[in-house]
């Protein structure tokens, strides 16, 4: 789906009511090789013609199917986010100032498409860490023959507990000192 500023342009007397379904599974996954599947995102919101720029304010819901960042299983991640955009049409001044909320965009036309619009705000919600109900609920990270994953947190207290075996020898240097002085 999708809007020519001429043709919402025309419409300003009332802001455009979105209330629809969009597939937009191939798109997503031409752009991020980790989405497996996705469900039809549901769109709510609405388009106001203002000044020469396009107000376009939504809530968005999908499902997207990925892998699981420690197991690679496949895991369902439920999204549902708001749209606060502001499209200025090539060559559109205007006085208009909004909140931090709204992002403003330039249009490189006049066209304004739904689905790359959904697409790129899929992608930037898109948690970084997935994990399947039984690796959230275990807390477990995966291990191997000499290998363990582990935390950010862990690892810095790995570091900070673990010394270097060459200089391990002079961990009793200090106290060797120490008692030499006390006689």
């Amino acid at each position: 789906m999708q809007w020519t500023v001429d043709d919402l342009m025309y419409d300003a007397q009332d802001p455009m009511v979105v209330d629809t379904e969009a597939d937009v599974t191939s798109l997503l996954q031409s752009r991020d090789d980790e989405v497996l599947d996705a469900s039809n995102a549901r769109v709510k919101g609405m388009l106001l013609y203002e000044e020469g720029t396009v107000l376009f304010q939504a809530t968005v819901s999908i499902n997207v199917t990925m892998p699981s960042t420690r197991s690679l299983t496949p895991v369902d991640v439920p999204l549902t986010f708001a749209i606060n955009e502001r499209y200025f049409a090539p060559q559109s001044q205007t006085d208009i100032k909004d909140d931090e909320r709204v992002v403003a965009i330039a249009l490189s036309d006049d066209t304004i498409s739904l689905d790359e619009i959904l697409v790129d705000n899929i992608l930037a919600n898109l948690p970084m860490v997935r994990l399947t109900a039984e690796e959230e609920s275990s807390g477990k990270m995966p291990e191997g023959n000499s290998w363990q994953a582990m935390t950010e947190d862990d690892y810095e207290q790995h570091k900070h507990e673990s010394v270097d075996p060459r200089l391990a020898v002079l961990k009793d240097y200090f106290t060797s000192d120490d008692a030499k002085d006390d006689d």
